[in-house]
C-alpha cells in the first residue's frame, strides 16, 4: 500500500501535475487524438463525466519502467496468445464511460474480437480490458494520497467493473491488487501472477529498478 511518507516526499519534489477541464461537451474519439497527435508528449483522457485531463511527461525514469511493463506483457502475449496489449500511447473507451490511457491494457481475445474493424485504429476503442496497469509517478500523488484526476480515473475502471487493476509504486518497490467487488489486496512479492492472466509471471522487481535507476 502507499505509505504516508512516500506521498508526502513525492508531493515536495514533483512540480508537473495532470490538470482538469471541464468542457461544455464531451470530446469526440478524433477530437481526443487531435490533441494527442499536436500536444506531444502531454496526454489526453476524457472521464465518464465528460472532464478532460491533460497528463504531463512522465520523464525518462517513468518511460523506462513502462517500456520494461509492455515488454514483458508483450512477450507474455506472444506466448499465450491472450489478446490485445495496449499501453503508452493506446487508449480504451470503458463501457460505462471514459476514454483513457494507462501504462498497460491487457484485453481478452474475445473482447477483442467484438470492437467493430472501423474502430480498432481509434485513439480510444470501445473495450473492456481485462486488466489495467498503472506506474504510480509523483504526478499521481498529493500530500495525502492520489490526485483529484487520478481518482476520477480509478473511479471509472469501478464504475466498468474492470476486473484487474494493478497499481505499481517503485518509490516503495510495492504494489497494490485491486479486483472488482473485492477489498485492495497490498503486495511486496518480486513476481506477481493473476488468475485472470493465465501464464503471466510478472517480474515487478525489474519494473521497479527500470523506474528508480538514476
Amino acid at each position: 500500500m502507499l505509505q504516508a511518507s512516500d506521498t508526502a516526499e513525492a508531493f515536495e519534489t514533483c512540480r508537473a501535475y495532470p490538470i482538469s477541464i471541464q468542457l461544455p461537451t464531451p470530446l469526440r474519439d478524433a477530437e481526443l487524438l487531435w490533441l494527442s497527435e499536436h500536444n506531444a508528449p502531454l496526454g489526453f483522457e476524457q472521464t465518464a463525466e465528460g472532464v478532460l485531463i491533460v497528463t504531463p511527461p512522465t520523464g525518462s525514469r517513468g518511460n523506462r519502467g513502462e517500456l520494461e511493463l509492455i515488454t514483458q506483457l508483450v512477450i507474455w502475449n506472444k506466448r499465450v496468445t491472450f489478446g490485445e496489449i495496449r499501453g503508452i500511447s493506446g487508449g480504451v473507451l470503458l463501457p460505462k464511460g471514459g476514454q483513457y490511457q494507462a501504462d498497460a491494457f491487457a484485453i481478452a481475445a474475445g473482447i477483442w474480437s467484438e470492437v467493430p474493424m472501423e474502430a480498432r485504429d481509434d485513439g480510444y476503442p470501445p473495450a473492456l480490458p481485462t486488466a489495467a496497469f498503472e506506474l504510480i509517478s509523483p504526478g499521481n500523488l498529493t500530500a495525502t494520497g492520489f490526485t483529484k484526476e487520478f481518482e476520477k480515473k480509478l473511479a471509472d475502471y469501478v464504475r466498468s467493473a474492470v476486473p484487474l487493476v494493478l497499481l505499481l509504486q517503485p518509490k516503495s518497490e510495492s504494489a497494490t491488487i485491486r479486483r472488482s467487488g473485492y477489498a485492495d489486496e497490498a503486495t511486496e512479492a518480486k513476481i506477481l501472477a493473476f488468475p485472470e492472466l493465465p501464464g503471466l509471471e510478472l517480474d515487478v522487481s525489474a519494473i521497479y529498478a527500470a523506474c528508480n535507476k538514476p
